[in-house]
This record gives C-alpha cells, sequence and structure tokens, in this order.
C-alpha cells in the first residue's frame, strides 16, 4: 500500500457547551482547544487483481455519517451507501452502450445476510443502519450456538481478519511518516478451518 496522507485541516474548535453526537449543531463556548486527531485520512492499495483507494474525513459537510463503497470490474460495477443501508446500486455491462447504467436494487430476504432475519420477509420491505447490529449479533450467536453455516447467517469476520486489518491500518500510518511512501503488507494468512 502506498499514498498515506493524514491531515488536520482544521486545527483548533470551540469548546460545545453541552453533548454533540456527529455533525449536529449546539453552542459553543468563546474557548478554542486544539483538534488532536486528524480530519482526513487516504491511502491506495495495490490488491491481487486491482487497485483500491480508500478516503475517510470527518469534516465532509454533507455526511453526517457517510460510508460508501464502490467497486469497478470488467463486468461491471456496484456502490453502496451506508445512508441508504437496503438498497445498493449495480451496473451490468450488458446490452447496448446507449442503454446501459445503475439500477437500484433493494435489499431483502433474497440476500444472505438477512434471508430470515426480517421481522417480515417480504421484498421492498427496507431496514435501516441500527437493524445491522441485529443481524450481526444473530451472525454471532448461531456461530457459538453450533449451528451449522449452511443454516445460518454468514459469519462474522475472524480474530485473524481483526488482526489484519490493525496491520493495515499500522501500514497506513508508516506510510503517512514516510510521506506516503510504499509499504508492504503481508498477505492475510489463510483462513484457520473453524
Amino acid at each position: 500500500m502506498s499514498g498515506g496522507r493524514f491531515a488536520t485541516t482544521i486545527t483548533e474548535r470551540p469548546v460545545p457547551l453541552g453533548v454533540v453526537v456527529g455533525h449536529a449543531l449546539v453552542e459553543v463556548s468563546d474557548t478554542m482547544e486544539p483538534v488532536e486527531n486528524d480530519d482526513y485520512a487516504s491511502f491506495s492499495a495495490r490488491l491481487e487483481e486491482g487497485v483500491g483507494v480508500v478516503q475517510v474525513s470527518r469534516v465532509a459537510v454533507g455526511h453526517p455519517n457517510g460510508l460508501a463503497l464502490e467497486v469497478f470490474g470488467e463486468k461491471g460495477a456496484a456502490k453502496w451507501e451506508q445512508e441508504r443501508p437496503a438498497e445498493f446500486q449495480l451496473m451490468l455491462n450488458e446490452g447496448a452502450a446507449g442503454t446501459r447504467g445503475f439500477r437500484r436494487v433493494i435489499v431483502g430476504p433474497d440476500q444472505p445476510y438477512f434471508a430470515g432475519g426480517l421481522p417480515m420477509d417480504a421484498p421492498g420491505v427496507g431496514l435501516g443502519h441500527n437493524d445491522c447490529f441485529n443481524f450481526q449479533a444473530r451472525a454471532f450467536l448461531e456461530e457459538v450456538a453450533g449451528i451449522d453455516e449452511a443454516d445460518s447467517l454468514p459469519r462474522n469476520a475472524s480474530f485473524d481478519e481483526g488482526v489484519h486489518n490493525m496491520e493495515i491500518l499500522a501500514a497506513v500510518a508508516a506510510s503517512a511518516a514516510k510521506d506516503g511512501a510504499a509499504v508492504q503488507i503481508t498477505p492475510q494468512r489463510a483462513e484457520v478451518t473453524r
């Protein structure tokens, strides 16, 4: 991976006079305090087949709790936004070029993470961001209970996958400390049989 960058664009902020969640507005005092964390971070990664780019910002106006994923490949593209968790956009390289474009796909009981887990397993019934925590908890409990993966939600990330994630974050910090220089990451270890 390379191109690690951290930036603190706002170096001091007024002290809030109340509890603030996200980008909510609250009365502030005249007292300014230094900002001790980064407002922006980015990096790029060479993957086994392709390249990935990650950008994060805590000061991007208009995205109070935004998370977006976009994937582009030879057969098409897909994108998902956390603000609309019950749908994703899909574009396939099929048909005449003039008729290609993204189409909206509603998430529902046909997708493995939600099958049998919605209060009402009906297509087109949306779900919210907080519902996803219920699915995560259910997947964990099904695994702990020994329910076969074929009969349960897909498994949560393993401890090894969590460690690998921390190794990636350490490499981003190392790249940023070296003005974006490339940093080698050890490939993720093979999945341990559960």
